[in-house]
């Protein structure tokens, strides 16, 4: 099954909560249908216990970032996985051990929530598989990173807080190209130049640019309104690698009604009207920047009605 990537429309960094200096935020994730795989099965004997394997399909350049966290790494750093972590927090759910095969194709550091999605697909699927409650899972996810409980919800949502603060919004279908940069950007690093104080307020719920009129052009796949919508990460990012900011601006050449940053990078994409834009975009990006990679992806749609599970 896939887990799918997410892609940021807009990003909004607010305070930092004084408890432990995690930023809150506000943002669109959107679920792609570029991703990561997964196959689980349940266990042959009764007594088994849990086992995960992987197979490596990032580029040749980015592969060792996976490996580091893989169960081919020493046997402590193989903990540290978010999938093997999932298995661990939910043994006590389950009556049977689970085999589960991940095939890496998202990039690490990549603004994706590639392993994010690893660890809330496997949620979904014991959700469903055993029949265990979303009140269950939900704090499980989140005690395993910021990003997970939205891949166990796994439709497109207005986000806000810490990742946990979860709002369903209407997303018309959309095409897209994504860039891959071959660049790891440490998502504390990338906070840390945003320089947000600590304050003890609550969550704040505004996702800068959006607005009523917006959300209607969402729903209509108006991908040329967006373009209100910003990610405070981009001016650190591109201050650091100047060649991200000329990859938004070539999207916006070539025809993308949108383009960002994905998260705090460093992936990007660009929105454009159809496939046959989405074929030209695609083509015109490869040929100018040959050392990045390029993907096509799309969204909602049929879709949402495959890979959707909350259904």
């Amino acid at each position: 099954m896939l887990c799918p990537a997410k892609i940021n429309l807009g990003l909004t960094v607010h305070h930092r909560r004084p408890a432990d200096g995690y930023h809150y935020i506000s943002s669109i994730f959107i679920p792609i249908d570029f991703g990561d795989e997964l196959n689980v099965a349940v266990a042959a004997s009764a007594s088994a216990a849990d086992r995960f394997t992987t197979a490596n399909e990032l580029p040749p350049e980015i592969r060792a970032d996976f490996e580091a966290v893989s169960e081919r790494a020493a046997a402590t750093a193989g903990q540290s996985n978010l999938v093997w972590r999932a298995l661990a927090a939910t043994r006590h759910l389950r009556d049977t051990a689970l085999d589960v095969h991940l095939i890496k194709r998202v990039p690490t550091g990549g603004g994706l929530g590639g392993g994010s999605s690893d660890a809330g697909t496997l949620l979904a699927w014991i959700r469903d598989h055993y029949g265990i409650s979303n009140d269950t899972l939900a704090p499980i996810a989140a005690g395993l990173g910021s990003d997970v409980p939205f891949f166990l919800y796994g439709r497109p949502a207005l986000i806000h807080g810490t990742g946990d603060i979860i709002e369903p919004i209407p997303i018309g279908a959309g095409y897209g190209v994504l860039c891959f940069p071959m660049l790891k950007i440490e998502t504390g690093i990338a906070y840390s130049y945003l320089k947000r104080t600590l304050q003890p307020a609550p969550p704040p719920r505004i996702l800068s640019g959006l607005h009523t009129g917006l959300r209607n052009s969402l729903a209509q796949s108006d991908w040329s309104a967006v373009r209100s919508l910003e990610n405070d990460f981009e001016a650190p990012v591109f201050a650091m690698f100047p060649s991200l900011g000329q990859v938004k601006q070539a999207f916006f050449e070539h025809g993308a009604s949108f383009a960002s940053l994905s998260g705090s990078g460093s992936s990007l994409y660009g929105l454009v009207a159809s496939d046959r834009e989405q074929q030209r975009v695609l083509e015109r990006m490869r040929s100018q920047f040959k050392d990045f990679r390029f993907q096509a992806f799309r969204f909602g749609g049929s879709m949402l009605k495959d890979q959707d599970p909350a259904s």
